[in-house]
């Protein structure tokens, strides 16, 4: 189904062939559920002048909403070699004006945002975003706070707002 010659509207449309009820945007934009958002890492994350960064955005081409709320993403590469650069940050969590690269082997991402587009928007809390590999598996992104709230029943976030200054 993630084929890299495809779009993420048409992994979409394919994928909501097979739940029951759901509904694509059919690259038609409506704000209550396709709008493009931004994402917040669980714990917060600054940019250098100190304002709070977004973590990742969720785009509404590949988008796929279910009756009871849910939104699940897609955003398809369209080659299984990703380049990421990422700011490089301190241990406080403030970019250092540095950049990091690093090569993932990742052909596609499946967001699952469990009360759509509804706060936090924060990864760990309602949103998990999922890695496909070149085999086609899927592999959690953030496992990690998956496991926690899965083995400890308990979520580990730090709530804050985009743009607002460190205090």
């Amino acid at each position: 189904m993630f084929d890299t010659s495809k779009t993420s509207a048409q992994v979409a449309n394919e994928l909501a062939t097979v739940i029951d009820g759901a509904e694509t945007c059919n690259g038609k934009y409506n704000k209550k559920y396709c709008s493009y958002y931004n994402i917040k890492e669980n714990k917060p994350t600054y940019k250098v002048d100190g304002v709070y960064a977004a973590a990742d955005s969720v785009g509404w081409q590949g988008r796929i909403y279910l009756k009871n709320g849910i939104i699940l993403a897609i955003t398809q590469r369209s080659s299984c070699k990703y380049v990421v650069n990422s700011p490089v940050r301190d241990e406080e969590g403030f970019e250092t004006g540095e950049m990091s690269t690093a090569e993932r082997d990742v052909c596609a991402f499946l967001y699952i945002d469990t009360n759509g587009q509804n706060p936090p928007n924060q990864f760990g809390v309602d949103i998990l975003r999922y890695m496909v590999d070149p085999e086609g598996k899927l592999k959690c992104d953030h496992q990690s706070l998956l496991n926690k709230a899965l083995l400890y029943d308990r979520v580990e976030y730090t709530r804050y707002n985009f743009g607002d200054k460190v205090k």
